[in-house]
């Protein structure tokens, strides 16, 4: 048996498939988070019975990509049951769906967020509903769980006429009508906010997202992020440089000193921003818990479309700075395609986590206030992002519009949010990680060979040193003409924390040793360089299959020419102040 998870956006679908198969999909209060099917297998019913989570749609005409993909899978999937989900605070207008999907499919309807409908003492009106639509009908609060076990129960032990496809629905005639009297006083209510009205107003808006954007770095890569980083490293860096010295103990020289500058020297630079990558991803949680998310993607629609872009892509220009893949991935929620395909070629100029961890350890060590050159360098990204798109656009502002449900405010869960942040920090080091050791291993391997494939004695006679030192020459007008930055920006390309890895092989672990081979000027432009330049491995993988092989490579050469350019034009003005 197949059952299929169908409904608008924010209706709370996520959260009620993982109550049911007890997976860990992505969730969060704005649209987009879903983009494409996720399959899971319904508790107690020993894989006899999948259940599908697809993608939010608003009606039976798609308007993005998110949306063709879900109406596409009731097609392609033939599921025999759909559950159509639906916020019980606003019932009329997300059932808008029924009428399609009712002369076709066996269905119940589950009404979401429960607990909020009867927050003042009113009861859904579940049997008034259910003899409306002819339907059965539950309502959960499946973030709570309440609700959920019957509708479990109802799905681990269908009656034989809800699944067998030939008993249609029969809605009462006016339905729509006597369902909007039901639920109308609701939908009034969670109209009226004055908070709203200060956070899509230009000037407050706009101060209140500057606000949050700056604690968003201050708390992930300031005193904070210093702290939990250096717990972090001692807990558990710490004895694993123990083990890892007693283990290489045994090996010739050659490989104790490959593995002790390889892995330990390299683990030890990337324990340090494990914990503010959590706080990054933790406190972008929250955000989207709590539906502030969508509230920047209708603030800022305005300033967007004078460059050619439209407020949607605020939530993947936001996203960005936690992970480019992400980013990309929820571009399918934009509805133009050729907007959806621009934004997410434009995307790799944002610095993501990993690269902001880079930036904000480098710009510790070069500078006394780190946080003023973290946000040129991040700045600068975002410079190029919006300039970019103001000259390769083609639609003028008033052929630019945007249709977005603001969901409501809710108070966000601390434990959803550090859940969410835990598995999306795991996720990414999952990902980033085999290759991550391999690039340490590799490059601490090729800093001991010569060319000749010998021992080398120094790491300036190394192999390394001779293929990134012909690379070096392009980068001496920015001030890095350094083999070492060569190679580091080429680890760069496989896993963005690589970079760190690499210079922390360089130096021993000791990354203050830096300061040796760069001028605080040259530090400034090797990190305006490393803001944009390429885009990881994972990040290029997903613009291949979501804007193609080709204009992949463009968006590679594009990068590369502006940040060497934005780079140039730093280092010469920071040498022009310094003097």
């Amino acid at each position: 048996m197949k059952i299929a998870l169908l409904g608008a956006p924010n209706c709370g679908k996520s959260t009620l498939f993982n109550r049911l198969t007890r997976a860990h999909a992505e969730t969060g209060n704005r649209a987009g988070v879903s983009v494409g099917v996720t399959r899971g297998i319904l508790r107690g019913t020993s894989g006899k019975t999948e259940v599908l989570d697809l993608p939010g749609v608003y009606g039976a005409s798609p308007r993005g990509k998110d949306e063709r993909v879900a109406l596409d899978a009731l097609s392609s999937e033939k599921p025999d049951f759909v559950l159509l989900v639906a916020d019980s605070m606003q019932i009329p207008r997300q059932l808008a769906l029924f009428d399609t999907v009712c002369p076709r499919f066996s269905l119940a309807v589950v009404l979401t967020m429960r607990d909020e409908f009867e927050k003042d003492g009113q009861k859904i009106p579940q049997e008034s509903l259910s003899a409306l639509l002819g339907v059965p009908v539950f309502a959960v609060d499946a973030r709570r769980g309440a609700g959920v076990p019957a509708l479990l129960s109802f799905l681990q032990n269908p009656p034989a006429c809800s699944v067998c496809g030939k008993c249609a629905p029969t809605p009462r005639v006016g339905w729509q009508r006597e369902a909007r009297s039901l639920f109308l006083q609701k939908e009034q209510n969670i109209c009226l906010s004055r908070v709203d009205r200060l956070l899509l107003s230009p000037l407050g808006g706009t101060f209140a997202f500057f606000l949050f954007f700056v604690a968003l770095l201050t708390l992930s890569f300031g005193a904070l992020g210093n702290a939990l980083a250096n717990g972090f490293s001692a807990v558990v860096f710490t004895p694993v440089r123990a083990l890892i010295g007693r283990a290489a103990a045994r090996l010739p020289l050659f490989w104790q000193s490959v593995i002790g500058e390889g892995v330990c020297g390299g683990l030890g630079a990337i324990c340090g921003f494990v914990p503010r990558l959590f706080v990054l991803f933790f406190l972008l949680a929250i955000a989207e818990d709590s539906g502030y998310l969508s509230r920047v993607a209708a603030l800022f629609h305005p300033p967007l479309a004078f460059f050619g872009l439209r407020g949607d892509a605020a939530v993947p220009l936001l996203l960005g700075f936690g992970c480019s893949v992400p980013a990309v991935l929820s571009c399918r929620h934009i509805e133009s395609s050729s907007l959806r395909v621009r934004t997410a070629a434009l995307l790799p100029f944002v610095a993501c986590s990993a690269r902001l961890s880079v930036l904000a350890a480098l710009s510790a060590v070069f500078f006394r206030f780190p946080i003023f050159p973290l946000c040129i360098a991040a700045g600068s990204g975002v410079v190029l992002f919006l300039l970019t798109a103001f000259f390769g656009s083609k639609t003028r502002k008033n052929q630019l519009s945007l249709l977005l449900e603001l969901p409501r405010f809710r108070i966000p869960s601390a434990v959803k949010s550090a859940k969410t942040a835990a598995r999306r920090t795991g996720h990414f080091l999952s990902r980033a990680g085999g290759g991550i050791l391999l690039f340490m291993l590799l490059f601490s391997l090729l800093s001991r060979l010569s060319p000749r494939l010998t021992l080398a004695h120094s790491s300036e006679e190394s192999l390394l040193a001779f293929l990134c030192g012909r690379a070096a020459v392009l980068f001496s007008p920015l001030g890095f003409g350094k083999w070492q930055f060569a190679a580091a920006l080429f680890a760069g390309i496989g896993a963005k924390e690589a970079t760190l890895a690499a210079l922390g092989v360089f130096t021993g672990g000791d990354l203050t040793r830096l300061t040796i081979f760069l001028t605080p000027a040259g530090a400034l432009s090797f990190l305006t360089f490393f803001t944009a330049y390429f885009p990881c491995v994972a990040t290029l993988s997903a613009l291949r299959r979501e804007i193609g092989v080709k204009k992949t490579v463009f968006v590679l050469a594009r990068e590369f020419l502006l940040s060497y350019a934005a780079a140039f034009l730093v280092y010469r003005t920071a040498l022009f102040f310094a003097v």
